[in-house]
């Protein structure tokens, strides 16, 4: 079973995508915190984390670059889920080693295939 990290400031869309990927065969963990989302995938090794960029305090390209940056989890596939719609904001996930994006609103199956193209 694939383990996932979701990195949602949103409690409540954070629950919604652990029922989802629960039932889709995910190990799903959440955190609404940006400042200690590193540190927790740290913790647990999820093979994927799923970070939504606009957050309070630290942001999805701050958490990005700490898990870059970090020799443990620099590897750890990311998945930057947004609001955002924008070329610009695309590009700089791409630009700052995000493994794809994915926006917030797509049907879910989208969401789905995108993850599990990630997993060995």
């Amino acid at each position: 079973m694939p383990k996932i990290l979701i990195v949602d400031d949103s409690q409540e869309d954070g629950d919604s995508l652990r029922r989802l990927l629960g039932r889709a065969g995910w190990e799903v963990l959440c955190t609404t915190d940006g400042r200690v989302a590193a540190e927790r995938l740290r913790e647990i090794e999820a093979e994927v984390v799923l970070l939504d960029v606009m957050m309070p305090e630290v942001d999805g390209f701050g958490v990005l670059a700490q898990i870059r940056s970090d020799p443990k989890t620099s590897k750890t596939t990311v998945v930057m889920y947004s609001a955002l719609t924008d070329a610009a904001t695309r590009l700089r996930a791409q630009s700052e080693g995000a493994d794809d994006y994915v926006e917030k609103g797509a049907p879910f199956e989208i969401l789905r295939e995108r993850l599990a193209a990630h997993v060995g």
